[in-house]
């Protein structure tokens, strides 16, 4: 509820919280009467989770399962290794290239003798997660009822349905930003004492268990922090939070060391990463005669750090003899960071647009229009509402995440699903566009009722 002095139209409530948009209170004026909302934005939170879960698991009901492949294929022959005892193998290979969040998550219920069924019933939780983080985003941002849109526009977000189905680290990697994100933002808005702090520096360590390229975000919230108070105690803890992901990673070392007698600090998939983006134009298929040729001439067996190592010395003179031709393929390929289809993850629409087309794979074609078309409309959303957000005071930290997040993939080639890794922040800055938007509308109609679920006042501080 309200503060009943903001009710009455104390002058306290007229200054909007830091980092949120204006009210409806102070657009409208703060005589206005309270009134119920008129739209969708206005129900609970648990209509749009509950809906969310019902969506995934009835798209997973509804569409035919298919042969495990790439990445899901590897993910799972290491969960079932991990389940077994034996070890964290792959094909009959000590793995590396992956971190071990992910394939020891998958493996509970494998474990619990659920198989694949079961670990794609965990899935489609973990993405209704994802809707629900979203959800606190948006109430932190602005007000509840851009949380409570932010979660609905996660609920049926085609791209996040589709991987809610596909074993691979996607979801939950966008499910751990989210929950760390929300602390995250909590923490620079208001501060926090050890006991809040050691929750956001752990949760902050577990996102490199995951994906190796959040092993720099752990800090950020202190250090954000630490520009606006207390700087001395900031930075010892944004140290802590370091030492937090040692110790979190230090496991994974002591394992790889025993396996290999080598350091490996975080996966060897670097090297092979930029070998890949350096050719012109980069390679796309890992079964092509060039990597397989590379595969044997380069691998070192028992080394997967040396291995990798070789890679990217190969990758490195090849860049040496045209770097503008480099550049240039990295700054041509940025934009698929943000706009793709997803649609290699549905069945039946894993050709290109072009060759559907040709082909008169119709299905095919519905999916990937309705792929690019929700990306796009999200990524262009999100903009807009960070722009907004940010000319109002948002703390930096999740631009800085995303910039981040952003950058760690520039040198190689980037994929669509990376971010898929950012879709409760996206969801939420969406949902603040949407929300500026109807407010102008309603502006330019004249006064309108400012409902008991808006305002800064309701945002979680």
């Amino acid at each position: 509820m309200l503060p009943d002095d903001a009710m009455a139209g104390d002058p306290r409530s007229a200054a909007p919280a830091a980092g949120s948009l204006m009210t409806d209170r102070q657009m409208h004026g703060a005589a206005s009467p309270p009134s119920r909302p008129h739209s969708i934005s206005g129900a609970p939170p648990w209509a749009a989770l509950l809906t969310g879960l019902v969506v995934r698991l009835a798209w997973g009901a509804v569409v035919p399962g298919t042969p495990l492949r790439g990445d899901e294929e590897t993910y799972v022959a290491l969960a079932r290794s991990l389940a077994a005892g034996h070890g964290y193998v792959a094909f009959g290979v000590p793995f590396t290239h992956y971190l071990p969040g992910w394939p020891l998550t998958l493996a509970v219920p494998l474990v619990l003798g659920f198989d694949l069924t079961g670990a794609r019933v965990m899935q489609c939780l973990i993405s209704t997660t994802v809707c629900f983080w979203a959800f606190l985003l948006g109430s932190r941002l602005v007000s509840r009822r851009v949380g409570v849109t932010a979660a609905w526009v996660g609920a049926f977000f085609p791209p996040l349905i589709w991987f809610s189905h596909l074993l691979t680290s996607e979801t939950v990697s966008a499910a751990l930003v989210g929950g760390w994100a929300v602390l995250g933002a909590k923490y620079v808005g208001d501060g926090g004492g050890w006991q809040r702090a050691s929750g956001l520096a752990v949760l902050g360590a577990l996102l490199p268990l995951f994906r190796a390229e959040l092993v720099v975000v752990a800090p950020l919230p202190f250090l954000v922090r630490a520009l606006e108070a207390a700087p001395r105690r900031e930075l010892v803890r944004a140290a802590g939070a370091c030492l937090a992901v040692a110790v979190a990673l230090l496991p994974w070392w002591l394992y790889n060391e025993r396996r290999f007698g080598e350091f490996i600090p975080l996966s060897t998939a670097g090297g092979v990463g930029l070998w890949i983006a350096s050719h012109d134009p980069p390679l796309t298929d890992f079964d092509t005669p060039e990597f397989l040729a590379a595969a044997t001439r380069l691998t070192i067996p028992g080394r997967p750090k040396n291995t990798d190592a070789a890679y990217a010395a190969e990758a490195r003179d090849r860049i040496r003899q045209d770097p503008i031709l480099y550049l240039s393929g990295r700054l041509l390929n940025l934009p698929r960071f943000w706009l793709g289809s997803h649609s290699e993850t549905v069945p039946g629409a894993e050709p290109p647009l072009r060759i559907a087309l040709k082909q008169g794979r119709y299905w095919a074609v519905a999916v990937k229009m309705t792929g690019f078309a929700s990306q796009a409309l999200l990524v262009a959303a999100a903009l807009v509402g960070a722009v907004i957000s940010f000319r109002r005071g948002v703390p930096l930290l999740l631009c800085l995440t995303v910039a981040m997040k952003f950058a760690a993939h520039a040198p190689f080639v980037q994929t669509p699903r990376f971010s898929l890794h950012l879709a409760p922040v996206l969801f939420a800055y969406a949902a603040a566009a949407a929300a500026f938007g109807v407010d102008r509308a309603r502006r330019g109609k004249g006064p309108t009722p400012v409902t008991g679920t808006q305002g800064a006042a309701l945002s979680n501080r």
